[in-house]
């Protein structure tokens, strides 16, 4: 069980508190995970700051906390990603933080099902105060979600590209 000040029950990967001023930082991921009946107040899988990437199928079932937290980052998924039976005081499944982005790849597919949250059963996007000395990240307040690597196609033809997004059963 996690403690209320601590990030990530399962994972947190973060450089929020060991930054240098570097021209890139090296891309992290995750391929083939899965996350079931974790706590954790501040997300079961927090990502701060940092170009992520999540590969195969990566699912969260029945964890409590934002399944899925990502702070100010960049986070490219390929595959599945999974969200059931979730709940957070915000977002059940994916709370997104400080300008963060989730960039789908061709052929992605999100299932949120079941997820519970009292700002959001699904997604959250919440704008805190970035610290500006992460000027490596690219801010764009209007979008969280972008099709990867063409970022001009619009949502409404995303099928063509083979992404499916599914919604059922949250509250």
């Amino acid at each position: 069980i996690n403690q209320e000040n601590e990030v990530g029950s399962a994972i947190s990967a973060s450089i929020y508190e060991n930054f240098e001023e570097k021209e890139s930082y090296p891309v992290h991921s995750m391929e083939d995970c899965t996350f079931i009946d974790n706590t954790g107040s501040n997300g079961v899988v927090s990502l701060g700051y940092l170009p992520f990437n999540l590969t195969g199928t990566n699912q969260f079932i029945r964890n409590n906390g934002s399944a899925l937290r990502v702070i100010g980052s960049r986070l490219t998924v390929g595959g599945e990603l999974r969200f059931i039976n979730n709940t957070a005081y915000d977002g059940g499944a994916l709370y997104l933080l400080s300008f963060a982005q989730i960039r789908l790849s061709r052929e992605t597919k999100l299932l949120f099902q079941g997820n519970s949250g009292r700002y959001g059963a699904s997604i959250v996007v919440d704008a805190i105060n970035q610290n500006p000395v992460f000027s490596h990240i690219y801010r764009n307040p209007q979008c969280s979600l972008l099709l990867y690597p063409s970022q001009n196609v619009p949502p409404s033809m995303w099928d063509q590209a083979g992404i499916n997004i599914t919604f059922t059963g949250n509250t």
